[in-house]
């Protein structure tokens, strides 16, 4: 082999070595784009979720809430009219019938 051959063979060999490194380098940044739209999608799927969660818990709070008023204003007639029965046996028996 002359010198031109192991100049050439050389040079050929350091394209070739920087052609491997220069796909590498390209391939990583494609990969780290492909992590960065995943991890993105994610997220964004994340935050969907968890906008529903907070819908579905917000209205699942105001059907309790319906459902206990009507047992709230029960409760609160109940008191009413136990009061209302009270007074009428202290004035019949003049003395507090039920303790408190």
């Amino acid at each position: 082999m002359n010198t031109v051959q192991i100049i050439a063979a050389v040079t050929a060999l350091i394209t070739l070595v920087g052609a491997i490194l220069g796909a590498a380098a390209f391939t990583q940044r494609a990969l780290e784009r492909q992590v960065d739209a995943f991890r993105d999608s994610i997220t964004k799927q994340m935050e969907s979720f968890r906008a529903e969660m907070l819908a579905n818990q917000a209205a699942f709070r105001s059907e309790i809430k319906a459902e206990l008023a009507p047992l709230h204003a029960d409760v609160g007639h109940i008191r009413q009219s136990t009061e209302r029965i009270e007074r009428q046996l202290e004035t019949i028996f003049g003395k507090m019938v039920f303790p408190k």
